[in-house]
């Protein structure tokens, strides 16, 4: 299953896309956004590698496919993982009875490997995580 967004194409060039992607909140859809001022809207520009950029053009309004896989597998990576590591980290190091401070302190210290194997993996994670685009 995959997930969809609109966007506007703003430079073609070889084997590269570069779009904007409007992302907005639920508020965008309310009936009282003007009067709230709580509306949230933020623009992206992403690059699209894609071998078909010729059919492309800037102002041109294209579709951006996302696989909600990827979606589920960037939250492991950023969120679950981590505090994983920093929970058994604690539970481990509070369990061998050394002080708070240092559980902690070594606690946080634990999380630079896995953020220095995401670095080093980062151009396999690129080619995992990319997303596709088509023409409406």
């Amino acid at each position: 299953m995959s997930t969809s967004h609109p966007a506007t194409v703003l430079h073609v060039s070889q084997g590269l896309v570069k779009v904007r992607v409007t992302q907005t909140s639920a508020c965008a859809s309310c009936a009282a956004r003007a009067k709230c001022g709580l509306i949230d809207q933020k623009e992206n520009i992403v690059n699209i590698p894609t071998r078909h950029w010729q059919q492309y053009h800037p102002g041109q309004t294209v579709t951006l496919l996302a696989d909600s896989r990827n979606g589920l597998l960037a939250v492991l990576f950023a969120y679950i993982l981590p505090a994983l590591l920093l929970l058994a980290t604690f539970i481990v190091l509070y369990t061998l009875h050394l002080s708070e401070i240092l559980c902690a302190t070594l606690t946080l210290a634990a999380i630079i490997p896995y953020l220095l194997i995401l670095y080093l993996l980062r151009h396999r994670l690129h080619r995992q995580f990319q997303l596709t685009i088509q023409p409406q």
